[in-house]
């Protein structure tokens, strides 16, 4: 396996799952469109007031969600960087988990007390998770993959069958 190889695998999975998002409302097929509406549902109450629209129809996740999920991919292109450049704050989850107090706060408040949070409060603090989330995440993910490949590619069972069991 080639050693970036789980990072990109991360990469095109995330940038096509924010695809999905941004083309939701471009899709003039309504089977099509309504089929990728329901692919986000389980994850996002897609309330239209609560949303970001191009033209009439409301994108594929609520604006919290298309913050975090735009944020984790920023946060996914930019770790390279931030890691060869040994910013201290990549290798600190404490940090990182810091970033999801707002939006846990944010949603909190909107549940015991009423409070409407404001479509910017849901993208600062839906972004800034997605973006914190990445950062924790990728080295993880990178870590299991690589893993994974490697316990597979020296297990006997494995070999013994041409490298398929």
């Amino acid at each position: 396996m080639h050693r970036y190889f789980p990072y990109f695998l991360l990469f095109g999975f995330t940038a096509l799952w924010c695809l999905g998002i941004y083309i939701a409302p471009l899709i003039k097929n309504e089977s099509t469109s309504q089929f990728i509406y329901a692919l986000y549902h389980p994850v996002c109450h897609q309330l239209a007031e609560h949303s970001f629209h191009i033209g009439e129809s409301a994108l594929g996740v609520c604006a919290r969600c298309t913050a975090l999920y735009t944020a984790f991919l920023f946060g996914i292109i930019t770790f390279p960087f931030l890691r060869r450049y040994h910013i201290p704050f990549i290798s600190n989850r404490y940090f990182i988990l810091i970033l999801a107090v707002p939006m846990v706060a944010d949603v909190f408040a909107s549940w015991t007390t009423g409070y409407s949070s404001t479509v910017m409060s849901r993208v600062v603090s839906g972004g800034l998770f997605g973006f914190g989330a990445a950062l924790l995440l990728v080295p993880i993910f990178i870590e299991a993959l690589r893993q994974f490949t490697t316990s597979i590619s020296f297990n006997p069972l494995f070999r013994k069958h041409g490298g398929s069991i």
